[in-house]
């Protein structure tokens, strides 16, 4: 009796589990991402130009139509000449405007070496719009090392680490000139996200815009990158 009743129970227990593994076989093919795309890496061979690549959160919110959210890895030759720029509110037609925003300080600059930088753009439409926007850099952090005096004398030396892993971001609240829920049709307009975009490490080059078109007019905001020469 206690035999059968332990093979009703893993048999139930097995009946319960099937559709669960059913339903994670359910999400369309366009959603599935290879691992490549999640984390977007890319080559350590390429040093002399930047490289943007778009990847994606493996866990997306599916059924939000309210959030979008875009995340991107960029190799820079030399951090202490790049920047993120960005601004709200009418974008030129052509061009750059001439109001914007920074998100890396004049005090708080990138390592002057070759490192990674990930930004990761969040947009929340509804009753509380806001946009975020965070930038975190990857560069390498040397390992302390010994060097030899004239005498002889071995000496430990540790190498400055400052800015080697940074944080910089900007939140903004009360953004109701978001383009999400409003009856006019958003253009979107980025990098090409199904491959690696590279070109050399000089002048402005836009990440993101999204905007719609109001009055002859484009709203909404844009990101681009800054190089200095």
């Amino acid at each position: 009796m206690k035999l059968k009743l332990l093979s009703l129970v893993f048999a139930l227990l097995f009946l319960g589990a099937f559709p669960c593994s059913v339903r994670g076989q359910e999400i369309p093919a366009n959603l599935r991402r290879s691992g490549e795309e999640i984390l977007g890496t890319i080559s350590p061979n390429e040093t002399n130009f930047c490289v943007v690549k778009r990847f994606f959160d493996p866990y997306p919110s599916f059924g939000d139509a309210q959030r979008k959210e875009y995340r991107w890895r960029i190799r820079v030759p030399n951090g202490e000449a790049f920047n993120v720029a960005w601004t709200t509110g009418e974008l030129p037609a052509e061009g750059f405007p001439i109001s914007k925003n920074r998100l890396i300080p004049k005090r708080s600059r990138l390592p002057a070496a070759v490192g990674d930088v990930v930004i990761v753009v969040r947009a929340e439409g509804g009753d509380k719009p806001s946009l975020e926007i965070n930038l975190f850099g990857e560069f390498p952090q040397p390992l302390p090392f010994s060097i030899e005096e004239p005498n002889g004398e071995k000496v430990q030396v540790t190498p400055n680490r400052l800015n080697a892993t940074t944080y910089q971001g900007t939140f903004i609240k009360d953004a109701t000139w978001l383009p999400y829920w409003k009856a006019n049709e958003l253009k979107v307009e980025d990098m090409d996200h199904q491959k690696e975009t590279s070109f050399a490490p000089a002048g402005n080059h836009w990440l993101m815009k999204h905007v719609i078109e109001q009055d002859g007019k484009q709203i909404g905001y844009g990101i681009w990158l800054e190089f200095k020469e």
